[in-house]
């Protein structure tokens, strides 16, 4: 009986340790494979995996979640929009802006009078500063000798210089010296009232320049860019005016002008041109061609084109023509004898949709075109007439000028 009682004890026991022993390794087991999960999805640690943006998971301090530290190298929010370096977006790096937070300036930009470095040159408003003249007494004016660059007036600076006594009020270039008799150079100009530098019989005081003798009141106002009369105004009714001539055939437009002494360039002295832009157009020009252009510029258009009938183009014919389409001969079906009934508003026998000729029009008038050899550019064919050599150039104008005007009979 005691043994039998002993067995079911060991046994439970055994059986508990290895129950025990397999609950442990489970449980071991089981935080194994966790802990390598994590670690896989995210190395770094910094709460962000690959798959969710980081793009660099061996470190903590990059990922979506970061803040961008400037001029690093490194992509810390995983963001390439965002820049790294040319902070202000003006096309040049730190290493080669002065300010990379401000777009304006920049090695590239233009230097304005603003106190700053505006192109990164390493000076501070140069050539961009204005300068500015010491008005001690208060008349508007500055000595040239107190001087002080800078970008607008400072206090006790003004614009204008050439005081001469900056001292007194009444010495400054703006001041009137009109006494006659008074020594003292008021105004500045190297000059007193009472002197007459150029010899022109007419003190300084009296007279708009003691420079020039040719200069005094009462003179003779001559084409000289100078105020001779020292009326206030030069040149004053002593002037030419010229006309444009854009098309340099010596004839200037009327509607642009210009006054001077002389003829200025690209200027003429009549202004008779009706077009300035083409040169073949002027008073000089023959209006012999029917164009509707007024080429002369006498108010008509083509009021020297000659009229001819259809017996001046008989003639060529009959010169030009002979044995081919007249004296009885009929090539191509065609024969001139009676050039004008033969031919005029009559249907050509080489292109079906064309007249011979058709009056005002030698584009659609077949004839023109075998005189001239254009015959295949309209569906014609065969040879140019005449067959025995081209016509000459003047019997082909006196054509042309025939069928443009009318084709008279």
């Amino acid at each position: 009986m005691a043994k039998m009682r002993l067995l079911p004890t060991v046994s439970v026991f055994t059986l508990g340790l290895l129950l025990a022993g397999c609950g442990d390794k489970d449980a071991d087991d089981s935080s194994t494979t966790d802990d390598t999960s994590v670690s896989s999805d995210d190395e770094d640690g910094d709460g962000v995996t690959v798959a969710d943006g980081d793009c660099d998971d061996s470190d903590p301090t990059v990922s979506p979640n970061a803040t961008e530290t400037p001029y690093d190298g490194v992509d810390n929010d995983c963001n390439e929009a965002t820049p790294d370096d040319d902070l202000d977006g003006d096309s040049f790096n730190q290493a080669d802006d002065c300010d990379d937070n401000n777009a304006n300036i920049n090695p590239g930009a233009n230097e304005i009078c603003d106190e700053i470095d505006n192109n990164c040159d390493g000076s501070v408003d140069e050539g961009a500063t204005d300068t500015f003249y010491q008005d001690s007494d208060g008349d508007g004016y500055g000595s040239d000798d107190v001087t002080q660059e800078a970008c607008a007036a400072p206090t006790g600076y003004v614009e204008e210089g050439g005081d001469c006594d900056d001292g007194d009020t009444a010495y400054n270039p703006g001041a009137t010296e009109n006494d006659c008799t008074d020594p003292n150079d008021y105004n500045c100009d190297g000059s007193v009232g009472a002197v007459d530098s150029d010899g022109d019989g007419f003190f300084a005081c009296e007279e708009c320049d003691d420079t020039d003798a040719t200069a005094f009141p009462g003179g003779t106002e001559v084409c000289d860019d100078v105020d001779n009369d020292c009326d206030g105004t030069v040149d004053d009714g002593v002037t030419t005016t010229f006309y444009r001539d854009a098309d340099s055939d010596s004839y200037g437009d009327p509607d642009s002008t210009q006054e001077d002494c002389s003829a200025p360039s690209g200027y003429v002295s009549n202004d008779e041109d009706c077009d300035d832009t083409d040169g073949n157009i002027n008073p000089d020009a023959d209006d012999d061609y029917p164009d509707g252009v007024d080429d002369d510029c006498d108010g008509t258009a083509d009021d020297e084109v000659p009229s001819y009938t259809s017996s001046d183009i008989q003639s060529i014919i009959n010169s030009s023509c002979a044995g081919c389409h007249t004296s009885g001969g009929t090539s191509g079906g065609l024969n001139m004898d009676s050039f004008y009934s033969s031919t005029v508003n009559v249907r050509s026998g080489g292109v079906s949709t064309m007249d011979y000729i058709e009056p005002g029009d030698t584009a659609t008038s077949y004839i023109w075109h075998k005189l001239n050899g254009t015959q295949s550019s309209v569906g014609g064919s065969g040879s140019r007439m005449p067959r025995n050599g081209s016509m000459s150039s003047s019997d082909l104008q006196t054509i042309e000028i025939w069928i443009l005007t009318g084709a008279t009979q």
